[in-house]
């Protein structure tokens, strides 16, 4: 055989066990449908949450907006202008803290079980390999 051969199937022969490991089993399949259900939760609970802001804040400028026709002078509009922007403010802070803690919550939940299945098979390989050279 030429060097480039050689070499060529040797690669081969050295990525032969990892191959085997890289099947679609059901195991495999099984962290991939758990990581697909944490993704499909976090998702719905986002949208949740981004629906209860979009309906507060919603609520929040249909009475400023009520309280604004009622109202008698150009002082008590201002404040009811001030009183709606430091309320969609405070939502806004609020609903980003919980958007972002369902982020992370679904990250974890997406993440996990992938991460779980690299890490028992990065232990198999290592005590295969230990095994193998002894």
């Amino acid at each position: 055989m030429r060097p480039a051969e050689e070499q060529a199937s040797e690669h081969r022969a050295d990525a032969a066990p990892f191959a085997e490991r890289a099947v679609l089993g059901p195991a495999n399949v099984a962290v991939l449908l758990e990581c697909n259900a944490g993704w499909t939760e976090g998702m719905a609970l986002m949208g949740q949450a981004v629906l209860g802001l979009t309906r507060e804040t919603m609520q929040g400028a249909a009475e400023t907006g009520l309280a604004l026709i009622d109202s008698r002078s150009l002082p008590s509009a201002w404040v009811l202008g001030m009183q709606l922007a430091r309320d969609q403010v405070e939502r806004l802070l609020r609903g980003s803290a919980e958007l972002t803690e369902i982020g992370w919550r679904t990250a974890s939940a997406t993440c996990e079980p992938l991460l779980s299945l690299a890490r028992t098979n990065f232990v198999r390989a290592a005590e295969g390999s230990r095994s193998e050279t002894r």
